[in-house]
């Protein structure tokens, strides 16, 4: 079974269809559940969704506890985890509170998904995939707040890979473009 975050739209609804060709469970979720249904729709009983808002920690929670109850069928063995979001322009311009929100999506949401991922699978074989950017590897001009957000994301996500140092559980990240 695979869990794939931020599966409302774009690459995680992609990875979705594309597991599900090679005939995976696949389990999507996103905040927007119009959207997710969308996703799952005409796509047979291979999918399941459900809504979370990966920032908040009780959110998280109840997503893995509904994993947990779907675990019956198959047994979770990939988390990828594709939420995020980007905003972009000089800093001058940038609007404090889209700056915040740009932080929680992308900082928060990664954290709280690999916490409790790490406490519910730590000494089991589950691969955490986390979708990063270029951006966490280079600087660029009028991406200052997104750069930021993807350097801390690198940065927790190497520091839970030593942590997990021995754990059949792994953790990746992944750096497209």
């Amino acid at each position: 079974m695979i869990l794939i975050t931020g599966a409302s739209s774009g690459l995680g609804a992609a990875l979705a269809k594309c597991y599900l060709e090679d005939n995976q469970q696949v389990i999507i979720s996103g905040r927007n559940k119009a959207r997710l249904d969308a996703v799952t729709q005409g796509q047979g009983t291979h999918i399941c969704a459900i809504d979370a808002d990966l920032t908040s920690d009780t959110s998280v929670s109840a997503l893995f506890d509904q994993v947990g109850l779907l675990q019956a069928q198959s047994r979770l063995h990939t988390i990828i985890h594709c939420a995020g979001s980007g905003y972009f322009g000089a800093i001058e311009n940038q609007n404090p509170a889209a700056i915040s929100a740009l932080l929680q999506n992308n900082i928060m949401s990664a954290i709280m998904l690999v916490r409790e991922a790490v406490k519910r699978y730590r000494d089991q074989a589950v691969n955490v995939v986390v979708v990063m950017s270029t951006a966490a590897q280079v600087a660029k001009a009028g991406e200052s707040t997104y750069c930021a957000a993807k350097w801390a994301v690198r940065g927790f996500i190497e520091s839970v890979r030593l942590e997990l140092k021995g754990s059949p559980m792994k953790i990746i990240a992944v750096y497209p473009g």
